[in-house]
């Protein structure tokens, strides 16, 4: 298994982390300053590049006000 831990401009690890589940059932932790997000085995290339694409769309479309 993998661990990877990053953090989306312009949103909060728990805005972040809720809004992965809401838009995509994507299940990461808000963990200190960023996200924690674990990859293992039974995971395919297409969570993984689905996961990046929202990130991408996160990170160039924060939230309002924050």
């Amino acid at each position: 298994a993998g661990m990877t831990n990053y953090a989306v401009r312009g949103w909060t690890p728990e805005d972040t982390s809720l809004h992965l589940w809401e838009s995509d059932k994507i299940m990461p932790r808000a963990a200190g300053d960023g996200i924690r997000q674990s990859l293992h085995i039974y995971n395919t290339f297409e969570d993984v590049d689905r996961t990046l694409a929202r990130i991408r769309k996160m990170a160039a479309n924060p939230p309002k006000g924050k």
